[in-house]
């Protein structure tokens, strides 16, 4: 299977201007969320983050890296907004790795000053033996644009992710969505009978040892238990089943 190096920023230092953050760290975050979905659609992927850029690009070479991808956010004015790609040289395997990457992830970010551009100055293009599609997400001195990388790292690594398996010709995986219903439930409380005191009797029995009789009765004994696993899942201990014990008890 193909092998992918990612090389998500280490610069800390560059804060971002929403959310008390900085590119190191949701870079970070980008990246290994960007390695679990490679890794989902059968592709095999090297990440090191915090190691200075000569040691991810000796590592990678070693390794055998068939693309290697700089993961980044930008900076510039507090204005300009988009997503930048770099490569070594158009046409080059690089270059159509970054047009790969682009289709999905242009779209998707909110800024509208976007390229492709060729650079041959930088360390983590000029020197790995792979080819390199080296991206800059978006501009993270702007308010509204860092808080949506914030708020948008698992879609950023989908379309990451995406990119890269068009250009290995491996079929993009997407995640698979739960779905999720809605039950119901009544608040109970001592004196209430019926099937929802059963099911309630059950769980207790099940969850907390309670050694309750299954009769469908809310007694003395099943409020003693409701409390006894409130305040084991430190929870308010009124005696009541409502929602909080309810979720508590379905866990």
């Amino acid at each position: 299977m193909p092998k992918v190096f990612l090389s998500p920023s280490n610069q800390f230092a560059n804060k971002y201007a929403w959310g008390n953050t900085n590119e190191g760290k949701q870079m970070g975050l980008v990246a290994n969320l960007t390695k679990k979905a490679l890794e989902r659609c059968g592709i095999t992927v090297m990440l090191m983050h915090d190691q200075s850029m000569a040691e991810k690009v000796k590592t990678a070479d070693n390794w055998g890296a068939q693309l290697y991808v700089p993961i980044h956010s930008n900076a510039c004015n507090g204005e300009v907004a988009g997503t930048r790609m770099f490569c070594w040289s158009k046409p080059g395997q690089g270059y159509t790795a970054c047009m790969d990457i682009f289709r999905y992830l242009a779209p998707l970010t909110p800024g509208e000053s976007e390229s492709i551009k060729v650079d041959q100055t930088l360390y983590e293009i000029k020197y790995p033996y792979a080819p390199v599609a080296y991206i800059e997400i978006d501009f993270h001195d702007v308010a509204s644009v860092a808080r949506w990388i914030v708020e948008h790292t698992a879609d950023i690594a989908e379309a990451i992710a995406h990119g890269i398996c068009d250009y290995f010709n491996v079929k993009y995986v997407p995640i698979q969505k739960v779905e999720t219903c809605v039950i119901e439930l009544p608040v109970l409380r001592k004196g209430d009978e019926g099937n929802y005191v059963v099911t309630l009797q059950q769980l207790l029995n099940i969850k907390n040892k309670a050694g309750l009789d299954v009769d469908g009765g809310f007694g003395a004994k099943t409020e003693a238990a409701v409390v006894a696993f409130q305040t084991a899942r430190k929870i308010a201990a009124d005696k009541v089943v409502g929602r909080d014990t309810w979720t508590e008890l379905l866990k």
